[in-house]
């Protein structure tokens, strides 16, 4: 069996010149032996000087019939060197080659992702270059490794501080993938330029999240030393997804114009900075952020003052009030805090919509000494994915930490697990009456609302009005198992509602083997609101030997409503309060 490893780096890949024949064939890297064969590969090409990693899951679409194994490396590091007869040829060139017999299936496979990259690539490059044509752009762009960057100048030559970058992966060589990131272009500055990257990333980034509700986060690059900020990156959370090659242009057109938008109007509140260093004085009121904590570095320029206390991740951004309009900014952001388990909710509203960022309590503890100890009055807060902004007249606190729009829903689930525990002190001594007759419809919906409220489910859903053909089933039930592989979210219970002023028996349910087993769940809920009798027990409780079973009854219903005591008054047309 041959392991054959395919190298790329950048846009090319690596073949090796065959000297023992008189044709041109190329083969690509290869080892013969089984046993540590990524190793053995590694070691060969190290030979060349070449680092090397593997994906780790060899490529699947290639039939070989056993007798080959595939895997696709990326270059870290390498050494040019003539001593070697490695060859790099551009994956557009690719096609052009004649490969040994053994390989050539891999080279055909080769070049049929070639293809499909090289038109993804022109596309993405030729929809870049007409919507800058038209809105009479001048702008450059570079290809390397499925990703493009757009670096933008106006026709005067004027420095543009973002560069646009577009991410892409091709699955099946027909679905594209796409992530966008925004960073900073260089800076051509004299000395420590940290706080220009600080700046051109931040007030970009509170942009994305006050005016657009965007979900982003900043990544600093410390390539020279650890206090030292030499690049920075904001990362878009959201992707595009299965994404043809005929629609591929459309979307492009639509990231490019939100680029621009957000250029334009990062320009009209913060303008524009020189990059002149100021001979000023520190001001001695920043020196201190709160208590002990000061600052370990600081940069003045003309037009800006930045301050930073990098063990504490706290930074302050005084902008000259002469170019940065932010009272727009500050009137036209709304929100509000929430008490959580952990820490804050935070509900920030926007003309798009409204979202959440979670705040944990050690990091909303800065904030309060911030805005207490320097006296804060006419502030608002804008919190994005790892960085939350105290914006008073021309000042930016900026407080590093996780606050990520996910960990809400776990905090929710805090939340309500609180509330039960309240609700079970509160309301332990109210009784509940159902107004017969029970909706059936209205009975699946209350169901449905207490089923929602276990951390276990991941949905719930309904099968419609209570009279349709449903096959026995009135709710689907999704539940998050732990299992070898990880979370099951796809866990499958069928769920029955019977509105019965009597108890519902073994007549009323019936086939529930044959259904589970039919739409392949795995496992059955009852729930009535009476009681079931003793025979369908029986048979609930053998069923339950091979599936999932559970069932409520009045008695649990009404348990869970008064742990959930706020479904009471949502359903008050099915049960009422007993004084």
């Amino acid at each position: 069996m041959k392991l054959v490893a395919i190298i790329r780096m950048d846009n090319k890949y690596l073949i090796t010149e065959n000297g023992l024949t008189n044709k041109n064939e190329f083969p690509f890297t290869y080892c013969e032996n089984e046993k540590e064969g990524k190793e053995i590969l590694k070691n060969k090409l190290g030979q060349f000087e070449l680092l090397v990693e593997f994906d780790e899951m060899k490529i699947e679409d290639m039939p070989f019939d056993g007798e080959l194994e595939v895997f696709e490396g990326h270059v870290w590091s390498c050494v040019v060197s003539e001593k070697y007869d490695n060859i790099w040829i551009d994956y557009n060139e690719i096609s052009d080659l004649e490969f040994e017999p053994w390989c050539e299936m891999i080279g055909e496979k080769i070049v049929e992702k070639c293809n499909v990259e090289s038109r993804v690539s022109n596309t993405i490059k030729k929809s870049f270059q007409k919507m800058a044509d038209a809105l009479g752009l001048l702008i450059e762009v570079s290809d390397f490794d499925r990703r493009c960057n757009v670096f933008i100048n106006s026709a005067g030559g004027d420095y543009c501080p973002y560069i646009l970058s577009i991410d892409y992966d091709i699955e099946n060589n027909t679905e594209i993938t796409i992530l966008q990131s925004w960073n900073v272009s260089r800076m051509y500055a004299s000395g420590e330029k940290s706080d220009l990257y600080v700046l051109f990333a931040n007030s970009m980034n509170i942009l994305l999240k006050g005016v657009f509700n965007c979900f982003a986060e900043i990544v600093y690059i410390d390539v020279i030393g650890n206090d030292e900020v030499n690049a920075a990156t904001i990362l878009f959370e959201d992707k595009i997804k299965n994404c043809s090659i005929e629609k591929l242009s459309e979307k492009i057109d639509d990231i490019f114009m939100s680029f621009i938008m957000a250029m334009n109007i990062h320009y009209s509140i913060f303008g524009s900075y020189s990059f002149r260093l100021s001979t000023d004085e520190i001001n001695p009121k920043y020196i201190s952020f709160y208590d002990e904590v000061e600052v370990d570095n600081y940069i003045i320029r003309d037009d800006h003052q930045y301050y930073t206390c990098l063990e504490e991740g706290i930074s302050l951004l005084v902008l000259s009030e002469k170019q940065y309009n932010c009272i727009n900014l500050i009137n036209n952001h709304k929100w509000e805090i929430i008490d959580g388990i952990d820490g804050k909710i935070i509900i920030q509203y926007e003309k798009t919509g409204k979202s959440y960022n979670f705040i944990p309590e050690n990091r909303w503890k800065c904030v309060n000494k911030i805005i207490r100890q320097n006296a804060l009055k006419n502030y608002t807060i804008i919190c994005q994915e790892n960085m939350l902004y105290v914006l008073e007249l021309n000042t930016i606190w900026l407080i590093e930490g996780g606050y990520y729009h996910y960990w809400i829903e776990e905090e929710k689930q805090k939340i309500f697990e609180r509330q039960k525990r309240e609700n079970d002190i509160l309301f332990f001594d109210k009784n509940f009456a159902w107004k017969y007759p029970v909706n059936p419809s209205r009975f699946e919906d209350l169901i449905a609302d207490l089923i929602e409220t276990d951390i276990k489910v991941n949905k719930v859903r309904l099968l419609g009005k209570s009279n349709n053909s449903d096959g026995g089933r009135d709710i689907l039930i999704y539940k998050r198992i732990l299992g070898e592989q990880g979370y099951n979210s796809n866990y499958l219970v069928i769920g029955q509602c019977k509105a019965y002023k009597n108890s519902v028996n073994k007549a009323h349910v019936t086939d529930i083997r044959d259904m589970i087993e039919h739409y392949g769940a795995n496992g059955f809920f009852l729930a009535v609101t009476s009681n079931i009798t003793v025979p369908l027990i029986d048979v609930l409780c053998k069923l339950g030997e091979k599936y999932e079973v559970d069932w409520w009854t009045q008695r649990e219903i009404f348990s869970l409503l008064r742990k959930n005591f706020y479904l009471v008054e949502r359903y008050s047309d099915l049960v009422e309060i007993i004084l």
